[in-house]
């Protein structure tokens, strides 16, 4: 990805000799920046995901080789399972459940109007660089058309014990098929959108830095 090439430049650049510790609360740019930086020989201490999947378009059960049908197949499998999965959540914690859906729904709706708008404010701005509609074109084009690869060390996952949306995979979040070393599972409390917040946050740093604090006394 051209965008992690550039952010690896210039942390060679600036660090060029240290070890590097990788976290991210979205799964690319975190975990290919340390996938690549480890193929150039340099050492990655510590790669954190906060509470993200490694769902990139398709379940992690299913083949990309597989038969267009079984795909779709799977699809709906999974997307009845999901509808269970929320179904349980709304019968457990309807409030909670409802006020999650509604933020998350707002949030899509305010994505896709910030996408209008960015369209409408770049075609009627002359002075708007035209090298910023490419890098975003060429982002939103990495993103689509990216694919995990195996990476070639230890992961720390840290997970929200609330789950609030369905996945395959709860137990690994899909990650296990891709890590060849160590892959550490960590729950924090809170949901997806809480871990992050008091008193969690502080439950989430603490374990953060003591794997952090360990990784540093292996080298």
């Amino acid at each position: 990805m051209i965008p992690n090439r550039f952010y690896e430049q210039i942390l060679l650049k600036t660090i060029p000799h240290s070890v590097l510790n990788f976290r991210g609360f979205h799964l690319c740019l975190p975990y290919e920046m340390a996938r690549q930086i480890k193929k150039m020989g340099k050492k990655v201490n510590f790669l954190g995901m906060f509470d993200t999947d490694s769902y990139t378009g398709l379940p992690y059960s299913v083949n990309p080789e597989a038969s267009p049908m079984w795909q779709h197949m799977t699809h709906i499998y999974h997307r009845f399972q999901q509808v269970l999965f929320l179904g349980g959540l709304f019968l457990t914690d309807p409030v909670t459940t409802a006020r999650y859906k509604f933020k998350s729904l707002k949030r899509r709706q305010a994505d896709a109007k910030w996408e209008r708008e960015y369209d409408k404010i770049a075609e009627g701005l002359d002075a708007m660089p035209e090298f910023l509609n490419d890098v975003k074109r060429a982002t939103y084009h990495a993103l689509h058309e990216y694919e995990l690869k195996t990476y070639d060390g230890d992961v720390d996952v840290y997970m929200a014990k609330k789950k609030t949306y369905y996945m395959e995979d709860f137990k690994y979040y899909g990650w296990k098929r891709y890590i060849t070393g160590n892959l550490r599972i960590h729950h924090i409390p809170g949901d997806h959108s809480h871990i992050f917040h008091p008193p969690n946050n502080k439950i989430f740093a603490d374990s953060v830095q003591k794997r952090l604090f360990e990784s540093f006394s292996k080298k």
